[in-house]
């Protein structure tokens, strides 16, 4: 006997309600670390089109950064997107096969 897999749908997702005071640390949070990687960002183009000035020298002495590292750091992300792409595949492959009836 097959079970009725639209009734399950109906509670297979529980989601919690999230307090205002909590959406407002996540969204202070998330803001203040995308202003972070904003400012790395505008760091490492000052330095890789030539804007030398003392405060971004600063900056890029204080962020720790080098230059040799952008490298490494462009096939970590190209690795992980490609590992990612291919784990989904499988595993969206993996169920829809698992769930035949389900579109």
């Amino acid at each position: 006997m097959k079970k009725d897999l639209k009734k399950d749908y109906e509670t297979f997702v529980i989601r919690k309600s999230i307090s205002p005071l909590r959406r407002l640390v996540h969204f202070i949070l998330f803001a203040a670390l995308w202003i972070y990687v904003a400012f790395v960002l505008v760091v490492n183009f000052a330095f890789l089109f030539g804007f030398y000035s003392d405060d971004f020298v600063s900056f890029y002495l204080l962020l720790n950064l080098n230059y040799d590292l952008y490298i490494k750091l462009l096939i970590a992300i190209a690795g992980l997107i490609i590992i990612t792409a291919i784990y989904s595949t499988f595993r969206l492959v993996y169920l829809r096969r698992l769930n035949k009836d389900v579109k």
